[in-house]
């Protein structure tokens, strides 16, 4: 018998539990001085097939390179991650990360894409949310789903995310005024911009 090593980390990411038939019955198990664990049991069969991977989608793409500005600063004109970020300017940087050239202001982006109704039962993660105030628009986000939107706050003044649910959800539910899709329902799974990375 081979033992098999198994860490720690690779169980909670996956959520996975191996049930010691799996492994061989019984199976000790011990932990090494680094935290992994060792699972004595017979070594796992070869795999008859390479795993097929699925690329990430579009959407995807954009909520995790959204995600990963969380908490860049707010600063009013600002266009990329160095100088912090308005909210159209956020918005742009994210998609532009993955090929997708939109228009500077929040205004602007008003007439990108493909109008759909702002209800959560139609949009998708990665749509645009638009709100105005006083018959103006002045501000976007994006929905990542959830009822959630993450997006450039001069109120907060950082890139975060927002529950359209919570105390301060309500005022996004009172101003949205438009929703924009800019991805199409057939992009390619991944653009140009991310093959090149």
């Amino acid at each position: 018998m081979r033992g098999i090593l198994v860490t720690i980390a690779a169980f909670a990411a996956s959520g996975c539990v191996v049930p010691p038939a799996v492994v061989g019955a019984p199976s000790p198990v011990s932990t090494a001085a680094d935290g992994r664990l060792t699972v004595n049991g017979p070594a796992a069969p070869a795999a008859s097939s390479p795993a097929v991977v699925t690329p990430p989608t579009p959407e995807r793409l954009v909520v995790a390179t959204a995600d990963d500005l969380v908490g860049t600063p707010y600063r009013y004109g600002g266009d990329s991650p160095a100088r912090g970020f308005d909210c159209s300017g956020f918005v742009r940087w994210v998609y532009a990360q993955q090929g997708i050239e939109l228009p500077r202001t929040a205004r602007a982006m008003a007439s990108a894409g493909t109008r759909v109704p702002a209800r959560r039962a139609v949009l998708r993660p990665g749509d645009l949310l638009l709100f105005a105030e006083h018959g103006r628009i002045t501000h976007v986000a994006i929905f990542v789903g959830d009822g959630r939107i993450v997006h450039a706050s001069s109120g907060r003044r950082v890139v975060r995310y927002d529950d359209l649910d919570s105390a301060r959800g309500k005022w996004f539910r009172r101003h949205v005024v438009s929703a924009r899709r800019v991805i199409l329902a057939d992009a390619p799974a991944l653009s140009a911009a991310t093959e090149a990375r």
